[in-house]
C-alpha cells in the first residue's frame, strides 16, 4: 500500500521523494510506505488552503449579501 499527500486535490509524493515504511507492529511485516514530507511540501500545501480559505470566505460574503437582500424584500413584501 502506499499511501500520498494530498495538495490542491491531488494525491502526489513528497517532494523530497524519501518514504517511510509502515509496518505492522505485531510481525515487524512491513505493509506499506507514506510519503516522508519535507518544508517543500507543507508550503505548498499551507499556500494552497490559503487560496482555498479566500475563495470561501469571499463566497460567504457573497452569501451573506444575497440573505440580507432576501430579508429586506420580505420585510417589505410583509409590510404591504
Amino acid at each position: 500500500m502506499e499511501v500520498l499527500n494530498l495538495i490542491n486535490g491531488e494525491l502526489v509524493p513528497s517532494r523530497t521523494g524519501k518514504w517511510l515504511e509502515i509496518t505492522d507492529p505485531s510481525c515487524g511485516e512491513v505493509y506499506g510506505k507514506i510519503p516522508r514530507s519535507g518544508g517543500e511540501d507543507v508550503d505548498v500545501a499551507v499556500e494552497d488552503l490559503s487560496v482555498r480559505m479566500e475563495s470561501i470566505a469571499s463566497g460567504m460574503q457573497e452569501m451573506d449579501i444575497a440573505i440580507k437582500e432576501i430579508a429586506k424584500s420580505v420585510s417589505s413584501a410583509s409590510n404591504k
